[in-house]
C-alpha cells in the first residue's frame, strides 16, 4: 500500500536565464502563465500539481505523475517561452510535503532537494537542461535532445519563429501566411531553416521509446 503522506512525482522546475535584462517584464509574464495553462490543459492526465509561476516570472514549476510525454512538456516549454531562456531540470523522485495542496509552491521533499542541486550545476555550464529520473540512458536521450532543440530555436529570428508558430497554430501554409502577412513560399522557407518536420519526426519517435522505458521504470517504483 502506498504511503498517502509520500509520493514519487517527476518535478519540473524552471529558471529565467537573465529576467534582471529584460525589459518587458509584462510580456513576460504573459507568456509564462499562457505557456503554463496551455500545457496544464494540453497535458492533464500527466499532471499532479498544475505548472504554474513560484517566483514572480524568474521561476516556474510543475509536478508529473509519471514522465513518459517529459520530453514533450519540455519542448512546449521551450518553444512557449521563446525568445525568454530558462534553465530547466526534471527530478523523478519522493514528495512528502504539500501534497494535500496539489500547489507546486506548496510542495518539498528529496526530489525538490535534487533539483535544487541540478539548477545549481546547470548555473555553471552553458546547457539549458539536465534530468535526474533513475535512468541513465533516458536523462542521456533527453538531455541531448532538448539541450539542442533549445540552441537550435536559440538561432532563429523572431519573426522566423513568430511564423512557426502560426503555422503549428494554423495547421496549413497558406492560413498562416495570411494570419502573418507574409507569402506561402516564406512559410516554406521558413518551417525548412527552422527543421520543423525533423523536430516533429523526432519526437514522435521519442514518445515510443520512452513509453517504453519507463513502464518497467514504474513497476519498479510502486
Amino acid at each position: 500500500m502506498s504511503d498517502p503522506q509520500r509520493e514519487i512525482l517527476t518535478i519540473i522546475l524552471g529558471d529565467a536565464v537573465a529576467s534582471r535584462t529584460e525589459e518587458d517584464r509584462q510580456g513576460m509574464e504573459a507568456a509564462l502563465r499562457r505557456t503554463c495553462d496551455a500545457i496544464n490543459a494540453a497535458f492533464g492526465a500527466d499532471v499532479r500539481a498544475p505548472f504554474s509561476p513560484i517566483k514572480g516570472v524568474d521561476e516556474f514549476g510543475g509536478a508529473l505523475v509519471s514522465h513518459g510525454r517529459l520530453h514533450r512538456i519540455v519542448a512546449a516549454l521551450i518553444e512557449g517561452l521563446f525568445p525568454v531562456q530558462y534553465r530547466l531540470v526534471a527530478v523523478r523522485g519522493e514528495v512528502d510535503t504539500g501534497l494535500a495542496s496539489s500547489d507546486i509552491a506548496l510542495m518539498d521533499g528529496p526530489a525538490f532537494h535534487r533539483a535544487a542541486h541540478l539548477m545549481e550545476q546547470l548555473k555553471g555550464e552553458r546547457l539549458l537542461f539536465e534530468a535526474s529520473l533513475e535512468d541513465a540512458l533516458t536523462e542521456a536521450l533527453l538531455a541531448g535532445y532538448l539541450n539542442l532543440l533549445a540552441f537550435h530555436l536559440g538561432d532563429l529570428s523572431d519573426r522566423q519563429w513568430e511564423v512557426v508558430r502560426a503555422f503549428e497554430r494554423e495547421g496549413t501554409q497558406e492560413r498562416a501566411a495570411g494570419a502573418v502577412g507574409v507569402t506561402q513560399q516564406t512559410v516554406s522557407k521558413t518551417l525548412a531553416r527552422a527543421r520543423w518536420q525533423e523536430i516533429q519526426a523526432l519526437q514522435a519517435r521519442l514518445d515510443g521509446a520512452l513509453a517504453e522505458r519507463e513502464t518497467p521504470q514504474r513497476r519498479r517504483t510502486e
